[in-house]
């Protein structure tokens, strides 16, 4: 999920949390699993999400770093 700066601390990203909560909830899925970018990352820790892989992605010269990452329900 991506907030756009201008609306971020407005909780738009915690509703949409929460509503992938319910929706896996009512699916009965058992784990969830995203790559989270670095500034994603805490945010994912502090929802119970634990990292499983640190990935490290060479693009056009420049290595991206993302964090896959997992949560049990």
């Amino acid at each position: 999920m991506y907030v756009h700066p201008n609306f971020q601390k407005s909780g738009i990203a915690r509703k949409l949390y929460d509503h992938v909560i319910e929706l896996a909830h009512q699916k009965k899925l058992l784990q969830l699993s995203i790559d989270a970018s670095k500034v994603a990352m805490p945010i994912c820790k502090v929802w119970g999400f634990k990292i499983k892989l640190v990935n490290k992605i060479t693009r056009k010269g420049q290595v991206l770093t993302n964090y896959h990452m997992y949560k049990t329900l």
